[in-house]
């Protein structure tokens, strides 16, 4: 599986916008300080929006079309699915990404498809 994933700061002042392989251990890298220079910076350690793909290459634009889009937009993304921007890696666990997987409906590539 591949993932498509926002980050932010406590403020909501940043965004990181990235994809992975391997979700639970860039979530660590970023909370380590060890992530990109970007997350370190700005301290964007929370994560606060995913999506799973079954290729790198569809998590890998979808990654670049929200990097594209306006804020606002992001950030109404980000609340449709985490209303108070928790940090979803503190209760995130292989089983509730097992779970969106089985969910996943192939996403258009058209943000406002999705909307």
């Amino acid at each position: 599986m591949f993932y498509s994933y926002i980050m932010t700061n406590m403020a909501r002042s940043s965004l990181f916008i990235e994809q992975t392989d391997d979700l639970f251990n860039r979530i660590w890298e970023h909370q380590a300080g060890i992530g990109s220079a970007f997350t370190r910076t700005y301290g964007c350690d929370r994560l606060v929006w995913f999506e799973v793909y079954e290729s790198r290459l569809e998590a890998f634009e979808r990654s670049r079309e929200l990097q594209a889009l306006p804020r606002e937009d992001v950030a109404r993304l980000i609340s449709q699915s985490n209303a108070e921007w928790g940090d979803l890696s503190a209760s995130l666990s292989s089983e509730e990404i097992f779970a969106q997987a089985l969910r996943f409906e192939r996403p258009e590539l058209s943000f406002s498809a999705r909307i």
